[in-house]
């Protein structure tokens, strides 16, 4: 069973910090105000630290949708929104020439990551000056856990972003927020580089096996820092750090693929990193004007309204041209991934097939979307009907959203070595690992065109990739999809820095990235 401390309300960049924390991770009891002084104790930074972890489960920032699947779905090629009546924040998505510095879910995009860099920092200063713990283990643990989620949160801004401030030290009060100008990424890539070589050599992370759900790990440290070096084109560190994982024991695919995203096998053994989330532990919808650390919207944004419970709203939907890159009849991911014209429900959710019909036919997959040009949904976050009638709050799917895969080691080592990043394990063997786990054929050899397929057909939808891995392969300027969606190369790789930041830290030391 899921345990919860109570939520935490803070501002970045622009507030004095104030405490109640909520633990998703672990059995603790809910802590008091922290603000201050007051990490005095080793359960006050335990709350703490589990507090840097709950803003991975942020999907909305003061009432803004900031869903990863925005960033890396819809703005790419993969998925497209509602109509704009209907979902204006996932439709500016659609089309880049209504991106601007002023746009709100870009702005809280921007206050969610450094909201998880401050609480960081705040437990990486604060454990070390604490002289209290029950061992200088479970110190350097703190420290080192909070270390990779930092190391996370930038490698989030750098690829959003480029160029961001680099703030390392706490933020007590307004006085303390530093006028610093854009680093660059080469120095951004360096201190996450720093925070997971650092968290690593600490030997204080634990494996998977020996710690809580949703916690660091040493493989995830080791994960992070290859696809860190990856993005750097430093492949034959990529090959290296990815060989570790997959030498480790740590972590294995999942022998159907379909498992990874079962209700029923939450932090399998292909889980590197999975969001934590829990039903209904408050009555509020996920549009909350404070963040509440909650269940998933996943569900309800990406599925179709049937009737009573089943309220959900058909956003972020796969095109046709995502689905038409798998071999449907073989390739199992297909269904695992997508609900379709034809798909057969009866299995999953025979009161669903029940009612909306079973298998799909093509009247049913086009409410609310007369001008849209496919009919598919997203299946990975999918609930069944059964499931929803148990739910507390049919805003908050329990279900855990994967960030990390074992699957994308696999990936990257196929990648860097492709690049020649060299190796002591065969890059085909682990493209073909995932192929033959999908039921198609193994390859005799493979390119890098190979493995930017087989990337997009097994990561589809999940919401963390797709975009960012268009910009650094150079692909994203001759997308015949992005085209259509009038993106502009030189401008559109990155978000517009926010325009209200702009103004509090000044023109002139935070610089606008180009053509905003």
């Amino acid at each position: 069973m899921k345990k919860y401390i109570k939520r935490i309300t803070t501002l970045v960049l622009v507030a004095v910090f104030t405490f109640s924390c909520k633990n998703n991770l672990l059995d603790i009891q809910p802590a008091s105000s922290l603000s201050g002084n007051s990490y005095n104790s080793e359960k006050n930074l335990l709350a703490a630290l589990y507090a840097s972890y709950e803003v991975l489960q942020w999907q909305s920032v003061d009432g803004i949708h900031v869903f990863p699947l925005m960033w890396q779905g819809i703005r790419a090629d993969d998925l497209h929104s509602q109509f704009a009546s209907f979902w204006t924040a996932g439709t500016i998505m659609d089309d880049f020439s209504l991106m601007n510095a002023n746009n709100p879910s870009v702005e809280k995009l921007w206050k969610k990551w450094y909201t998880g860099v401050n609480r960081a920092n705040i437990v990486i200063e604060k454990a070390a000056e604490f002289n209290g713990w029950s061992s200088a283990q479970a110190q350097q643990q703190v420290i080192a856990e909070a270390k990779v989620l930092r190391a996370f949160y930038y490698f989030e801004l750098v690829r959003m972003w480029g160029g961001v401030p680099l703030i390392l030290n706490n933020i007590e009060s307004t006085d303390d927020i530093p006028a610093l100008g854009r680093s660059t990424t080469a120095e951004l890539y360096a201190q996450i580089d720093k925070d997971l070589l650092e968290a690593i050599s600490s030997e204080s992370l634990a494996s998977k096996g020996g710690v809580a759900a949703g916690r660091v790990t040493i493989g995830l440290a080791k994960t992070l820092l290859a696809k860190s070096k990856l993005y750097q084109k430093d492949y034959a560190s990529c090959v290296k750090y990815c060989e570790e994982v997959m030498n480790s024991g740590e972590f294995s695919l999942e022998t159907n693929f379909a498992n990874n995203f079962s209700l029923d096998n939450e932090n399998g053994v292909e889980s590197i990193l999975e969001i934590q989330y829990g039903d209904g532990f408050t009555a509020t919808n996920f549009e909350v004007a404070n963040q509440n650390s909650q269940g998933s919207a996943m569900w309800q944004m990406c599925f179709t309204w049937v009737s009573g419970r089943y309220t959900s709203f058909s956003n972020m939907l796969p095109l046709g041209e995502l689905t038409a890159q798998y071999d449907r009849t073989n390739d199992t991911r297909f269904d695992a991934t997508f609900i379709t014209v034809g798909t057969d429900l009866s299995q999953a959710s025979p009161k669903l097939a029940q009612n909306w019909g079973s298998p799909v036919a093509e009247g049913q997959m086009s409410w609310l979307r007369p001008n849209l040009e496919d009919c598919n949904y997203s299946r990975k976050y999918f609930l069944s009907w059964e499931t929803v009638d148990q739910l507390l709050n049919v805003q908050q799917s329990p279900k855990n959203e994967k960030i990390i895969r074992y699957a994308e080691v696999l990936l990257m080592h196929a990648e860097a070595q492709a690049l020649g990043g060299g190796g002591a394990i065969s890059g085909l063997s682990s493209i073909n690992a995932l192929r033959q786990r999908a039921g198609i054929a193994a390859l005799g050899t493979y390119t890098l065109a190979d493995v930017k397929l087989e990337r997009r057909k097994e990561l589809a939808t999940e919401g963390w990739n797709r975009f960012s891995d268009l910009v650094r392969w150079g692909d994203a300027a001759s997308n015949a999809r992005l085209i259509s969606k009038n993106f502009t190369p030189g401008r559109d790789e990155l978000l517009p820095i926010p325009q209200n930041e702009r103004n509090l830290v000044g023109f002139d030391k935070l610089a606008q990235n180009p053509g905003y």
